[in-house]
């Protein structure tokens, strides 16, 4: 509102007090225009005789975290929009609530959260108290004392809606400041939870209802104290059970719909249970429960917590059955047979070490049988989908006798029990694999799951196995991520590198090193956003160095090298096993330069076909090794147990044998200079590996 200043209220009394109609008419048409000079940016006044008024350009710096539909989940950055406007109340610093004006500041720089508004007479010299609301609300009132509503009676838009200014309000106070330092931080209210909702037959989502513990408050209406710069307080309306309507919530059958709803932030104590109730047009509903783990969760606000579920079709009859007399498996092998659902997926595995020449027998294939036969020391194995969780299995046996087999089998994460021809099987955690090691030959024609929807376990954390990382330009490193709590719900993660000119890193965390450098590899929870990093350093190798102890992994790239002939096994020869069939070296205080020549002669060690046994690779590409007795060196473009080496080092020297015992070494004799495997005699080698 503009007021009239006190000495042109004194002048219009003064000047008409002798002329009682002309006075009342003056006085009628002076209120007219104070009731029509309400402050508001961006409109001008029209009343040409209203006096010149001193116009004040006041910028705001608006600061904020992630909202709205701007909002990028990856990175928790987003922008404001040249679209938004914001509420800002101003008032003198020291007046009373009465004088709070509320004007109309719009977006003149959205990348950097700047914000204008003309305003008239203003006391530039003056100090203010300034609050400031988005979205922009056309109201003059004290805003100390009014409340606005987090979360209460919400309609939750389509799928593509995103996240609305509306659903996430932000405000942010500061007193006492001069009209060229208005610098506000906007703070949050609510938090907001992302379904997403992957439909297996066409569904409209009507509603969604969540429900809290008591005491804990999931929408209010909010109060601010402007005291220290500004503090948010609930309101005298406090809700434990919010429901939004959702204004399109049709998904088609295979596909995805997102739906965010928002809440006051809060937070769940150990144990306490948050319930979701997923409701559609036809009465159909999907329940979600979120229980707290032992250490509570802090729901933030400006954070989306994700939520994501199937909404399965709806069938008569909720358990499903594996019928083991039918082709009903998903894919069989010479070592195992597997049926499949997305309840569960069960596996019967051959046991390897036994002589017989299938200790499983399917109900299909060249003699079809009436049932499936698991034999002695296969291993039968149940893994239930995610999100769900198998609360009993009943195994339909052909006989008593091969029911009581199924049950006195080994079992782990479940017990077994059998009657008659039907074997029960409960398991421990029914969220976990269950598995069997066959006690005695069995055979089964129906295998019926109980199942019920798994409680969401959100995530809570992520940690990365290094947080630093050297590695050799060209060479690789797998990063391995763990979701804490360990039985979380969600444990999909993604990864990223802040600079993939030095390295890159792939979807599965397998870091490459492209350029001498340093980036950030990170590592992002699916669910909750939650973050680890790892610093990775790639480093240009300058020299071959020489092994002077036994590593715990052989793997790398080296120079096999007889030393007292300054002499290296040339691995770029497509013919290996050549007299002469090696380079010249210089080396120096157990280094040997890396150049064009040294590196085109290198090997490539790596694991071989079991544990301990190692392949080396030439840079022709070649595998090397020997099989029997007698002196040589075979060469394969692909590798197997026959090119499998030991390496072992010991006093100083180190030993590559090949598969049956015969060592790479360096025939001396003028006429045989060659590296090549042997029996006995001949010249140790060293190797020296790329580094440094």
């Amino acid at each position: 509102m503009i007021r009239p200043s006190a000495s042109k209220t004194l002048k219009t009394v003064t000047t008409f007090k002798t002329h009682a109609a002309m006075k009342r008419f003056i006085i009628s048409f002076a209120m007219l225009i104070a009731a029509i000079c309400v402050t508001n940016c961006n409109k001008e006044l029209q009343t040409p005789a209203a006096p010149e008024k001193n116009v004040t350009t006041v910028t705001i710096k608006a600061g904020k975290t992630a909202t709205k539909t701007t909002h990028d989940e990856a990175t928790g950055k987003s922008s404001w929009d040249a679209a938004d406007s914001l509420s800002v109340f101003i008032r003198v610093h020291g007046t009373t609530p009465s004088e709070w004006v509320n004007y109309k500041f719009m977006c003149s720089d959205a990348a950097n959260g700047i914000f204008t508004c003309d305003i008239e007479d203003l006391d530039e010299t003056a100090m203010y108290d300034v609050y400031a609301q988005f979205p922009y609300y056309a109201n003059n009132l004290d805003p100390t004392q009014t409340s606005f509503n987090v979360a209460y009676n919400t309609t939750i838009p389509d799928a593509e809606g995103g996240i609305s200014g509306r659903s996430d309000p932000l405000w942010g106070a500061i007193e006492n400041v001069a009209l060229s330092d208005i610098d506000i931080t906007m703070k949050h209210v609510a938090t907001f939870f992302k379904f997403v909702i992957t439909a297996e037959e066409d569904i409209t989502v009507s509603s969604i209802k969540a429900t809290s513990p008591e005491n804990v408050f999931i929408g209010t209406s909010v109060l601010v104290d402007l005291t220290d710069g500004g503090e948010q307080s609930q309101g005298r309306f406090k809700y434990t059970s919010l429901t939004a309507s959702v204004r399109n919530g049709s998904i088609a059958e295979g596909e995805t719909g997102i739906f965010y709803f928002p809440t006051e932030a809060f937070t769940l104590a150990s144990g306490q249970v948050l319930s979701f109730v997923l409701s559609t047009t036809d009465g159909k509903t999907l329940d979600i429960d979120i229980t707290a783990p032992a250490s509570g969760y802090n729901f933030e606000a400006g954070k989306v917590n994700t939520i994501a579920r199937t909404w399965e079709a709806v069938v008569e009859d909720p358990n499903f059955t594996w019928d083991l007399s039918t082709a009903s498996y998903s894919s069989q092998s010479a070592t195992a047979v597997v049926w499949e659902h997305t309840i569960a997926t069960m596996a019967i595995a051959k046991n390897t070490a036994s002589t017989a020449s299938n200790n499983y027998l399917p109900g299909v294939g060249d003699t079809p049988r009436t049932s499936s036969r698991f034999y002695t020391n296969s291993i039968l194995t149940i893994t239930p989908g995610a999100g769900y969780s198998i609360k009993k299995i009943e195994f339909v046996a052909t006989t008593s006798g091969y029911a009581s087999a199924l049950a006195g089998s080994t079992w782990t994460n479940a017990s077994a029990s059998a009657s008659g021809t039907l074997v029960t099987v409960t398991p421990t955690d029914g969220t976990s694999e269950l598995s069997a090691l066959i006690g005695g030959t069995c055979g089964f024609t129906l295998v019926k799951v109980f199942y019920e929807t798994a409680a969401l376990i959100p995530v809570t954390g992520v940690t990365v196995d290094n947080s630093t990382l050297r590695i050799l330009k060209g060479a690789t490193a797998q990063l391995n991520a763990t979701i804490a709590p360990a039985n979380a719900s969600n444990k999909n993660v993604s990864w990223t590198s802040t600079n993939n000119s030095v390295a890159t890193v792939s979807a599965s965390g397998l870091v490459t090193a492209v350029a001498a450098g340093t980036a950030t590899v990170t590592a992002t929870t699916a669910d909750g956003g939650f973050t680890a990093n790892c610093t990775v350093t790639v480093y240009q190798a300058t020299s071959y160095n020489k092994v002077t102890t036994a590593p715990s992994d052989w793997s790398g790239t080296y120079l096999i090298v007889y030393e007292t002939g300054n002499v290296a096994f040339n691995g770029g020869l497509e013919t290996l096993d050549a007299i002469n069939n090696y380079i010249s070296v210089t080396i120096n205080n157990g280094k040997i330069e890396a150049n064009s020549t040294t590196n085109a002669a290198a090997f490539t060690i790596s694991a071989g076909s079991v544990s301990g046994k190692y392949y080396i690779k030439s840079a022709s590409g070649k595998y090397i090794g020997k099989a029997g007795t007698s002196n040589g060196l075979n060469a394969n473009t692909s590798a197997n147990a026959n090119y499998d080496n030991t390496i072992s080092f010991s006093s100083g020297n180190v030993t590559i044998a090949g598969k049956d015992g015969l060592e790479l070494k360096f025939n001396d004799a003028s006429n045989q200079k060659r590296f090549r495997y042997y029996g006995n005699g001949q010249k140790s080698i060293q190797l020296y590996k790329l580094g440094e």
